[in-house]
């Protein structure tokens, strides 16, 4: 069992690898260079919304579609999380240590990563969630990321570790049950569109579920979702790819004007378009001409006042954003 455990914590660690690689980009050294001009790029289908393309039926043998606001559940678990991190850390610490099915964790942290995952459950069966600037803050920064977003991270993580807990027991059954959880609250993140950092992360959350569930299929020797695996999987590699392109064009040291407005009025996903109306803030100062100086001023009004949150947060980021601010984003994205 031992090296069946390693082949799990191998492959998850493989696959958090290749999705921080492919999505983190250039942002820990600072804003993306970029091509002078992206109107041939744009015109590539950049504008369309990007999804995975293959039906969560097909991976959980369902689709959620009950009603409410899964952001409620989760920030339950995240609240969870954070109130019993220590029993949390232990429990981690055990499963990653275990050797074969005799691994024990204490009954009070059981109790714990099991209350969370009811609360993934019960944000599982509901159809859509709204977490940003709900659950969040109402305000945001003129970066790639959003720090808050780590809180759902967590609880991804949390899963994880109760669902290897089941798996190294050979509790398969269980364990599937926690990832289809957690797999379920990736989808939530990707389709919510509210930011393109929840997107990324939501990419992860799946990415990390997936691995672990083509296991413990192939465990039960259940080869009927093979091919489903497989598709879903190369469905979030793609929408990986037309992120990371799409980053390239918003997040420059000098985003040309035209290609953030072509975002901003154009594009079908909401998330790359509060990305281009927070890459506002850097234009405003980067801009030479008048009337792309003008046109920002207003783009800046009419979304500070939108009645979406989300856009009126980066809008309102946007018009805050000071010069000497501006100044140090090379080190702070």
């Amino acid at each position: 069992m031992g090296s069946k455990l390693g082949w799990i914590l191998a492959g998850v660690l493989l696959v958090l690898i290749v999705v921080g690689i492919s999505l983190t980009g250039g942002f820990c050294t600072g804003l993306f260079s970029g091509p002078q001009s992206s109107i041939e790029l744009m015109a590539r289908g950049a504008l369309d919304l990007h999804e995975v393309g293959v039906p969560i039926g097909e991976i959980i043998g369902s689709t959620p579609g009950g009603s409410g606001n899964a952001g409620d559940d989760y920030r339950q678990a995240a609240d969870l999380v954070s109130q019993q991190r220590f029993a949390i850390a232990e429990a981690k610490t055990a499963v990653d240590d275990a050797k074969d099915e005799k691994l024990s964790i204490s009954a009070s942290s059981l109790e714990t990563l099991e209350k969370v995952d009811s609360h993934a459950a019960a944000g599982a069966e509901k159809k859509e969630m709204k977490y940003l600037c709900v659950h969040t803050p109402k305000q945001l920064e003129i970066s790639p990321r959003v720090n808050a977003l780590d809180d759902l991270q967590n609880v991804a993580a949390t899963l994880d570790a109760l669902a290897r807990y089941y798996i190294v027991r050979k509790e398969y059954d269980k364990g599937e049950k926690v990832l289809q959880h957690m797999f379920v609250m990736g989808a939530h993140m990707i389709n919510e569109r509210s930011h393109m950092d929840m997107v990324k992360r939501g990419i992860g959350v799946q990415s990390m579920a997936l691995a672990s569930l083509r296991f413990v299929a192939k465990q039960k020797g259940d080869t009927a979702r093979s091919r489903a695996f497989a598709r879903y999987d190369s469905g979030l590699s793609d929408l990986t790819d037309h992120y990371t392109f799409k980053e390239r064009i918003i997040w420059k040291t000098r985003p040309v004007p035209r290609d953030i407005f072509r975002v901003i009025e154009e594009d079908r996903d909401k998330a790359c378009k509060v990305q281009a109306i927070l890459a506002l803030g850097i234009t405003k100062y980067t801009a030479s001409e008048r009337s792309d100086i003008a046109r920002i001023k207003k783009l800046i009004a009419k979304y500070a006042a939108d009645p979406d949150p989300v856009i009126a947060a980066a809008a309102a980021a946007a018009r805050d954003l000071t010069k000497e601010e501006f100044y140090q984003l090379g080190t702070r994205i």
